[in-house]
This record gives structure tokens, sequence and C-alpha cells, in this order.
């Protein structure tokens, strides 16, 4: 017998976010905050007051691609979506300049939502490719 997909959803404000793993966008000590915290949470926020959404990956570590032809590399089971800050922090812009992580825009408030091995931010579509 399968077991049931269990279905996780929140809303996001509308704004620029950057969607991988959260181990590439976020820095170290913000990282070590994030594995620290509960994960059955969707929304996280940090000591510094940024709230990102973290959702964790069917299947655990490897690569997800999106229905836009952006790929993710998944190390920690888990991909978040962080709201972009003025400036952009430098490990952000060197993980898209890799292609390890995807950066959107939403132009209004939009779902983030993962069951099973599907994940959805916005109108993008997130899966296992490899």
């Amino acid at each position: 017998m399968q077991s049931a997909t269990r279905l996780q959803a929140i809303q996001i404000p509308a704004g620029t976010y950057a969607v991988g793993d959260p181990c590439q966008l976020l820095n170290d000590p913000d990282f070590d905050e994030l594995v620290a915290a509960n994960p059955d949470t969707l929304n996280h926020t940090l000591d510094r007051g940024l709230t990102l959404t973290l959702l964790p990956v069917a299947g655990g570590d490897g690569w997800l691609g999106d229905d836009q032809g952006g790929q993710y590399a998944i190390d920690t089971g888990h991909i978040a979506v962080v709201p972009l800050t003025d400036p952009v922090p430098l490990q952000v812009v060197e993980a898209a300049a890799r292609g390890v992580v995807q950066l959107y825009t939403f132009r209004s408030e939009v779902l983030v939502a993962s069951a099973g091995k599907l994940i959805k931010v916005g109108g993008v579509t997130i899966t296992r490719q490899r």
C-alpha cells in the first residue's frame, strides 16, 4: 500500500526570489541557524529578519529541473525560496552563474507548494531530473 502524499503549501508575497538548495543561498551563519530550526515549518525567520520558505525534496539529494529549463543542485534534501535583497548576496550570484539555483520575479502573491515529487513555486513546476 502506498502512503498518502503530504501536501505542504504557503503563499509568498510578490517580489524577486532565489530558488535552490539553502546551502547555496545562505551565508554560513544563516545556514547554521536554519539547520538548528524546526524542519517541519515551511516559513523560517532568521535572527537577522530574513523570512524564507523551506520545502523537503522527495528522494533527498540530487538534481531537480523545472518546466522553464532551470536546474537545481540539491545537497541538503531541501529547496529554499529566499527573497532577494539589494545588493544580491555574492553566494547567490555565484550559484546562479553556475546554474545550480534560479531567480524568479513574481508580480503578485504566489503559492509555493510541495506534494511528493512535485514542487510548485508560482507558475514554475520543479521535479526530480536525474
